[in-house]
């Protein structure tokens, strides 16, 4: 189950990369907005949602089929969550990273199932 749950995401995550390098600016903003508003794993949460309904194909595929329509996906579905009183202080890029762990960015290895537990020095 695992490997095709991987596999699932990675051609999700590969889809979006195509389309990068066409994300407006006016949205790479609003995403650094979201990194100084709202703490990373509350982020990490609405990323990790998305990419599951993504991957599994739980909403029309047109939803989520640019980066560009990705990341809008996930402003609106993190700023329903709460935000903190004061704007984080930390620089954007810096928080941004803490919304994926390198090495396991979809966290299977913390899902009990897996029986693998979180990797050697993970921070979440």
């Amino acid at each position: 189950m695992w490997p095709r749950c991987r596999r699932d995401h990675l051609e999700f995550i590969d889809q979006l990369l195509l389309t990068v390098d066409k994300i407006p600016s006016a949205l790479l903003q609003r995403l650094a907005q979201l990194a100084l508003t709202y703490e990373p794993a509350t982020v990490r949460e609405a990323l990790l949602d998305l990419f599951c309904d993504a991957a599994y194909e739980m909403c029309p595929p047109e939803e989520f089929e640019t980066a560009e329509l990705f990341f809008g996906w996930l402003i609106k579905d993190a700023s329903r969550r709460k935000a903190p009183d004061d704007p984080l202080d930390a620089d954007a890029r810096g928080l941004m990273m803490q919304w994926l762990s390198v090495t396991d960015p979809l966290r299977i290895a913390e899902d009990p199932e897996c029986g693998y537990g979180p990797p050697a020095g993970f921070v979440s």
